[in-house]
């Protein structure tokens, strides 16, 4: 089983359903923290989010209006606007914010 498809299963705690219910839970959380975690055990000095959310050309034709994917086919359907916000920064913000905690 892949490290990701475990950590999205979890969601037993009682703020995790609180979070889930109002739809504010983000089950990849627990996905980075354990990426980030295995690359500093492992003594990498350059950590990255573990790219958990996908392919990362995927993450980005979902993201930018305009793409359209079928099945594993990414195609252009109408004119490529640019995206209103970062694709991936809030994931490498709390890949960081995982590093600091790990030192403390």
């Amino acid at each position: 089983m892949v490290a990701t498809q475990f950590f999205l299963k979890k969601n037993k705690s009682i703020k995790g359903k609180i979070l889930s219910n109002i739809g504010a839970y983000d089950p990849y959380k627990l996905a980075i923290r354990y990426a980030v975690d295995s690359q500093l055990k492992a003594g990498i000095d350059l950590i990255s989010d573990g790219q958990v959310r996908g392919e990362m050309v995927e993450i980005f034709a979902k993201s930018i209006p305009g793409f359209e994917i079928e099945g594993n086919t990414y195609s252009i359907k109408s004119k490529i606007y640019k995206h209103n916000k970062s694709i991936g920064a809030n994931d490498l913000k709390l890949a960081i914010r995982y590093m600091k905690d790990f030192f403390i």
